[in-house]
C-alpha cells in the first residue's frame, strides 16, 4: 500500500458549495472534498489517455476511481508550519471568555458541579503541536479565509441576466436579483491525500497529481483554477493520516474521531446520526463488541453534483466531521485498529468519507499556539540606471 500527499494552492476563488445558504447565495465548504478532487484528477487521467469518457465496467478503471481501492481523502488547508490541519473535535471546548485554554472532554469528562460556560473552539481545523515534557500540549486552530462577491442574477429562462422590459414575472423571471458568492480565497494550500491499496495504481495516479486544474463551480466567471504538487510518497507502515504514532489507548479507553465526514446506515438501510450505529459498525469492523462511554457528534446534510450524469447527488444525513466516540478499551488486537484507520467506515470511501483516528487526542488539557504565521517579504533589487 502506497500513500501519495500532495498540496493544492488555490490560483483563483475556489467555490465547491456546500447544502446551505439560500437560494441567491452559494457558499463553499471549509475545505476541498475529496469527491471534487477525484473529479479533476479523472479529468486529467482522461486528457491523458486521449479518451473521451470512462469505462465504469473496467476492472482497472474501477480500481483507479471507483471500487475503494485507491481513496481521494478531503483537502484540509496548512497550518502556519505548512502542516495538513484535520477537522477539529467537537470534544473540545473552552470556558466562555478564555481563548487560550481548550478542555477535551473525551479524555476527561468535565465537572457538572461547576457553573463554567463551556463552548465549542469555533475553528475548524487543528494542528497538534509536538507534546512537551512542562507545559500544556499547543494547538494550532485554522480558519480558512474566504472571497465574497455580488453578482448579477441570471434569467433562467435566457441563462443570463436580462433588462426589465424583456423579463415576464408570469413565466417566474426574477427582476433586479442578485445572488452572493462566499468561496475560498485564493493564494491559500490545501493538503490532501490519495491512498492506494496497490503500487501500481500508487504509480499510475503520481504523475496526475502535478500541474493546473479547475476545481469547483463557475469556472468561466474567474474561478476554479488551482496548481497541485506532489509532496511525498511512503508505504502505510510508515504512514498515519494523524502524523502522530499510534497509542493503544488512553486511560483505559479509546477515543475514536472523524477526520471526515461518515454516511452510516441503521439496521433498516436509512442513513443515520444515531451512536449506536457506529458502535455497531466498528465493533463489526475490529470484530468484538464495544462499549460506548460517551459521544460528542452533530449530523448535516451532504450531496454532491456529477458532472457526467449533469444532476446533483441524492442527499443523506451525515456524521459531522470531528465528532468523537469514547468506548471502553476493546480486546482486540492493535492490527485490526491500524486497519480500521486505513480502511474508514461508511459508504463513499473512495471519496474521503469515514475516515477515522484512534487515540489521536490523549490529553485532557491544551493551550492555543497564538503565534502569527510568518511575513515572508521579497526582496527586490533595482539595477542602476534602470528606468
Amino acid at each position: 500500500m502506497r500513500v501519495i500527499a500532495y498540496r493544492i494552492t488555490l490560483l483563483e476563488p475556489t467555490l465547491v458549495t456546500a447544502l446551505q445558504g439560500d437560494p441567491n447565495e452559494g457558499v463553499a465548504f471549509d475545505y476541498i472534498p475529496g469527491s471534487v478532487l477525484r473529479g479533476a484528477i479523472i479529468k486529467k487521467y482522461l486528457r491523458t489517455n486521449h479518451l473521451t469518457e470512462l469505462d465504469a465496467a473496467d476492472p482497472h478503471i474501477r480500481r483507479l476511481f471507483f471500487d475503494g481501492t485507491t481513496r481521494y481523502l478531503n483537502g484540509y488547508p496548512l497550518d502556519r508550519l505548512g502542516k495538513r490541519t484535520l477537522p477539529t473535535p467537537l470534544s473540545w471546548h473552552r470556558e466562555k471568555g478564555n481563548e487560550r485554554e481548550i478542555f477535551d472532554f473525551a479524555a476527561e469528562p468535565p465537572d457538572i458541579s461547576d457553573d463554567k460556560q463551556w463552548q465549542w473552539v469555533g475553528k475548524p481545523f487543528c494542528s497538534l503541536g509536538e507534546p512537551e515534557e512542562e507545559g500544556k500540549q499547543k494547538v494550532r486552530l485554522v480558519q480558512p479565509e474566504r472571497h465574497i462577491a455580488v453578482h448579477t442574477a441570471r434569467t433562467r429562462r435566457f441563462g443570463r441576466a436580462m433588462p426589465a422590459n424583456v423579463i415576464d414575472p408570469s413565466k417566474g423571471d426574477v427582476p433586479g436579483a442578485v445572488y452572493r458568492y462566499d468561496a475560498l480565497a485564493a493564494g491559500q494550500t490545501f493538503g490532501a491525500i490519495v491512498v492506494c491499496d496497490n503500487d501500481a495504481e500508487a504509480q499510475e495516479i503520481r504523475p496526475l497529481l502535478s500541474g493546473e486544474v479547475t476545481l469547483g463551480g463557475s469556472r468561466s466567471g474567474g474561478y476554479g483554477r488551482a496548481r497541485l504538487e506532489v509532496v511525498r510518497e511512503e508505504t502505510v507502515e510508515t504512514w498515519r493520516e494523524t502524523g502522530i504514532p499510534f497509542g493503544a489507548e488512553v486511560n483505559g479507553k479509546i477515543i475514536i474521531t472523524l477526520l471526515s465526514d461518515a454516511l452510516i446506515r441503521d439496521s433498516n438501510g436509512q442513513f443515520t446520526v444515531d451512536p449506536e450505529a457506529v458502535r455497531k459498525t466498528l465493533s463489526q469492523h475490529l470484530g468484538v463488541e464495544l462499549r460506548l462511554q460517551h459521544a460528542f457528534l452533530r449530523g448535516e446534510i451532504v450531496g454532491g453534483f456529477n458532472r457526467k450524469w449533469g444532476l446533483p447527488l441524492p442527499q443523506a444525513l451525515a456524521l459531522r466531521m470531528g465528532s468523537v466516540f469514547v468506548f471502553d478499551r476493546p480486546d482486540c488486537d492493535e492490527s485490526k485498529l491500524r486497519q480500521l484507520e486505513l480502511q474508514g467506515i461508511g459508504e463513499r470511501r473512495v471519496e474521503g468519507f469515514g475516515r477515522v483516528a484512534v487515540n489521536w487526542q490523549t490529553e485532557a488539557e491544551l493551550e492555543v499556539d497564538t503565534t502569527p504565521p510568518s511575513q515572508v517579504i521579497p526582496t527586490v533589487t533595482i539595477p542602476p540606471g534602470s528606468d
